[in-house]
């Protein structure tokens, strides 16, 4: 566990821990990332479940990683007792997103242990707290790959997500494209929701 701050300054606890169960008659190691604000309970988390050969082959990892370090980029904020957290790649943008308030961490963890899949990082589509929005149709394919690859079959991969702030109840998100100066604002409505696309005027 580690200690940290959100942008704004509030205080919360940074968890990780891996924890065995079953999912479909298989037995998954689960490995969750906690988020936790110590007084008023608010509680939110990101699961990645593993087979058993799969958390073999990635376990030293664990035992070497930093605690204290995010596993990937983000932007994480906790607005009206409701965690949002927002990550992109390429055209594709996942908010995970948490309201649920518990008076201990052990009643936190109770819960993630029965309901880790609410929040699995690896969710291709919509449940009760990720969502999954794709922007390929708004802004074609051609925004997220660059321009010297047109032709090249290699997949290309980028953290595309740039700036992100409450407008309102909405939410704006600054998406960058894969070459300068291409950008795009996506509105989000407070639940989460897509409402509008636009290019920014530097974008070809």
């Amino acid at each position: 566990m580690c200690k940290a701050t959100l942008a704004d300054g509030t205080p919360y606890e940074h968890w990780q821990r891996i924890f065995v169960t079953e999912w479909n008659g298989q037995t998954v190691y689960a490995w969750v990332e906690g988020y936790y604000r110590p007084g008023s309970g608010e509680f939110f988390w990101r699961s990645t479940g593993y087979s058993e050969k799969g958390y073999n082959d990635i376990k030293p990892n664990f035992k070497t990683a930093d605690p204290c370090k995010e596993t990937y980029p983000h932007a994480l904020f906790l607005q009206d007792g409701e965690w949002a957290d927002f990550w992109a790649e390429n055209g594709s943008i996942t908010v995970f997103h948490c309201n649920l308030r518990f008076d201990s961490r052990q009643k936190a963890w109770s819960h993630v242990t029965e309901h880790w899949r609410e929040l699995d990082s690896f969710s291709d589509s919509n449940t009760k707290w990720v969502e999954v929005i794709l922007l390929y149709k708004q802004l074609g394919s051609e925004f997220f790959r660059p321009k010297r690859l047109e032709f090249d079959a290699r997949a290309f991969f980028y953290n595309s997500l740039g700036r992100v702030k409450k407008v309102g109840s909405n939410w704006e998100l600054e998406i960058n494209g894969a070459d300068e100066p291409n950008r795009a604002m996506v509105l989000l409505d407070s639940s989460f929701k897509l409402l509008a696309v636009t290019k920014n005027s530097a974008t070809h």
